[in-house]
C-alpha cells in the first residue's frame, strides 16, 4: 500500500527526528516525537493514513521508529527511559551534512559485527 503513497525513505527520517528532538528541548516521548515530525514535515492525511502491514502502526510511525534505532546506533540519541528518546551531546551538535556519513559508518560496523558473529 505504501508504494501508492509517496513517503520518505527510512534514512530520510534521521534529520527530521534530530530537528524534532531539538525543538522539543532535546528529549521527547515517542508520541511527542512522532507528532512533531509529522507536523514539521506537513505529511498529508493520505500519507498519515498508510498502515504498516495491517497496523495498528502507521508506516510513518514505523519509519520514525527505525530512524530512532539508527540514531541510537549512530551515537546521536539514546532511549533514556521507556518511551522517551533523548539527544546525546553529539546529537545536539551534529549537522545535516554529517548524518549520511554517520549512517554509512554505522551500517558498515553493524555488518562487520554480524559477520564476526
Amino acid at each position: 500500500m505504501s508504494s501508492q503513497v509517496d513517503l520518505p525513505k527510512y534514512h530520510e527520517f534521521h534529520w527530521p527526528i534530530i530537528e524534532a528532538l531539538r525543538s522539543l528541548g532535546g528529549s521527547a516521548t515517542i508520541e511527542e516525537l512522532n507528532s512533531t515530525v509529522i507536523k514539521n514535515r506537513a505529511f498529508t492525511e493520505n500519507q498519515q493514513s498508510v498502515l504498516h502491514h495491517d497496523g495498528p502502526t502507521t508506516e510513518i510511525e514505523y519509519r520514525i521508529a527505525w530512524g530512532r534505532t539508527y540514531l541510537k546506533g549512530m551515537g546521536l540519541a539514546i532511549n533514556s527511559e521507556r518511551g522517551v528518546w533523548t539527544l546525546t551531546e553529539h546529537g545536539h551538535t551534529v549537522t545535516l551534512d554529517k548524518i549520511e556519513p554517520l549512517r554509512k559508518e554505522y551500517l558498515a560496523q553493524y555488518r562487520k559485527d554480524a559477520e564476526d558473529g
